[in-house]
C-alpha cells in the first residue's frame, strides 16, 4: 500500500505542480499554446524533474502490479497512465529511454505469459476481435507517438547541447588518470582543465553521464567496483 501510495503521490503531485506552471505560462503568452516540458525545472521537493522520472521508472512497474492486486484493473491502469505522463513531462531523456526499455521488457514478458497460457483470454479473442484489438492499439500508439515527438522535439535536439563539452572533459580527465581517476567529486573543478570548451561557465556537479563521470573521478578501480555491482544486480534480476 505504501509503494502504491508513493507512486500515486509523486505522479499526481508532479502533474498538479506542472499544470500550475503551465497555467502561469499560458497567462504570460496570452492564450493556449503548446507548453514546455519541465516548466521552471519543478520537481516537487526533490530539486530536479530528472529525479521524478528516476523514482517512477524504478518503482512504477511494481507499483502498477500491486495496484492491480489491491484495487483492480482500472485503478492500476490509471496509475500507469499517470506515471508515464509524469515521466514524459519531466523531460528527462534518460527517463524516456529507461521507460521505453521497461515497456519493451514488459511486452516481451507479456508475450511469454501468453505463450504459457497465463493470459489465454487476451491472447485468443474470438473471431476478428483480435485484429480489432491490434488495430486499436496501433492507432492509439501512432497518435501518442506523433503528439509526443512533436511535444518533445526541443528536448531531442542535441545539436547545441552543452553536455558534449561535459562529456569531453570527463573523458580527458579519465585519460589523464586512467587507474584511479581525478578523485571523487573533483570533476566540477577539474573540467575546465580537461577539454571543456564552454563559452560560459555552467555550475554543474556532475558530467551528466553516470558512466563517464565514474571513469573520470574514480578511474578503472572504481569502475570495476561498479561493474561488480551491476553484475550482481543483473544476476539477481535474472
Amino acid at each position: 500500500v505504501f509503494l502504491v501510495a508513493l507512486a500515486t503521490l509523486i505522479s499526481v503531485g508532479y502533474g498538479i505542480e506542472v499544470l500550475r506552471e503551465w497555467i502561469s505560462w499560458w497567462g504570460l503568452v496570452g492564450g493556449l499554446a503548446l507548453p514546455p516540458l519541465r516548466p521552471s525545472f519543478v520537481g516537487l521537493t526533490l530539486g530536479s524533474p530528472n529525479l521524478i522520472a528516476t523514482y517512477l521508472v524504478l518503482i512504477g512497474p511494481l507499483a502498477a502490479v500491486l495496484a492491480r492486486r489491491l484495487f483492480g484493473l482500472m485503478p492500476a491502469a490509471g496509475l500507469t497512465v499517470a506515471m508515464l505522463g509524469a515521466v514524459f513531462v519531466s523531460g528527462s531523456r534518460g527517463g524516456w529511454l529507461a521507460a521505453a526499455v521497461a515497456l519493451t521488457v514488459c511486452a516481451v514478458l507479456a508475450g511469454r505469459m501468453r505463450a504459457v497460457g497465463g493470459w489465454s483470454r487476451f491472447a485468443r479473442p474470438a473471431g476478428g476481435r483480435r485484429w480489432q484489438i491490434v488495430a486499436g492499439l496501433a492507432m492509439v500508439s501512432f497518435v501518442i507517438a506523433v503528439v509526443g515527438l512533436r511535444f518533445a522535439a526541443a528536448r531531442l535536439d542535441l545539436a547545441d547541447d552543452v553536455r558534449s563539452t561535459f562529456w569531453r572533459a570527463a573523458w580527458d580527465l579519465f585519460v589523464a588518470h586512467p587507474l584511479t581517476g581525478g578523485g571523487p567529486g573533483v570533476w566540477p573543478q577539474l573540467r575546465f582543465e580537461f577539454g571543456s570548451t564552454e563559452t560560459f561557465a555552467v555550475a554543474v556537479a556532475h558530467a551528466h553521464d553516470f558512466y563517464l563521470n565514474t571513469l573520470a573521478e574514480v578511474g578503472l578501480v572504481g569502475s570495476l567496483g561498479l561493474g561488480v555491482l551491476v553484475w550482481v544486480v543483473f544476476r539477481r534480476l535474472v
